[in-house]
């Protein structure tokens, strides 16, 4: 990882609070490194264009704008799993109950 994915890797897993929880971290880092490769695409594409003009004359889409698509879905399935998993996570711990049964 480069420091910048690194860097919004440790920032993620300590928003989430998600530690120790072995596919999420998975997830998360895979978020992290996505998100940066998306931003790198995203100057590209802002740069260059969607599409380019070949030699003879045809338009085709820039193969960074088709990368910075494909990105974006898998982007959006990875913050799903995360968002299911954190959720069913926080589901299946009850804190008051567990204190509850200490008491008991």
């Amino acid at each position: 990882m480069t420091k910048a994915q690194k860097d919004r890797y440790e920032r993620y897993i300590q928003a989430f609070k998600v530690q120790d929880v072995p596919l999420v971290e998975s997830l998360v880092q895979t978020l992290a490194c996505l998100e940066i490769e998306e931003e790198a695409l995203q100057a590209v594409v802002d740069k260059l264009g969607t599409t380019y003009e070949t030699p003879s004359g045809q338009r085709k889409q820039n193969p960074e704008w088709q990368q910075l698509k494909e990105d974006r879905a898998r982007k959006a399935q990875i913050i799903g799993k995360i968002h299911a998993l954190i959720a069913s996570d926080v589901q299946q711990s009850d804190p008051l109950g567990e204190l509850m049964d200490e008491l008991d």
